[in-house]
């Protein structure tokens, strides 16, 4: 978070645990994710961990669920060109452990990154 200009925007982490992953790489997963997120007129990001993976949510525009995949694509610059390469990059680094990304198409507040496969170990609650 502290290494992307976030503008104006507002993170919350959900859940906590670790994600088995090469650290520089998952940092520039994260690091294209929010810089996407800049662009896509939100003021807050929600990290979640999930059992087989996370997600990153932002409250700003809902992508048409016919276009979902063209995020993802190399040379469109979806939804503008300041979004650049972000999500193609996501997805790229997300592929190199062997993990999916994608637009949660069904997702009606926001935008919804969804990374699946990767192997999470959830924190216990202290007994």
């Amino acid at each position: 978070w502290d290494e992307t200009d976030t503008g104006n925007l507002t993170l919350t982490i959900e859940g906590e645990g670790t994600i088995e992953a090469d650290g520089p790489r998952l940092q520039e997963l994260f690091e294209n994710a929010v810089s996407f997120l800049t662009h896509n007129g939100g003021s807050h990001v929600t990290v979640s961990l999930h059992e087989d993976g996370f997600s990153i949510v932002d409250d700003g525009e809902r992508p048409s669920s016919t276009m979902t995949e063209r995020y993802f694509d190399y040379g469109d610059a979806v939804p503008a060109a300041s979004a650049g390469m972000a999500l193609p990059n996501v997805r790229t680094f997300a592929r190199v452990h062997g993990w999916s990304a994608t637009i949660d198409p069904d997702y009606a507040e926001g935008l919804r990154i969804v990374v699946a496969g990767a192997v999470v170990h959830e924190a216990r609650a202290a007994a």
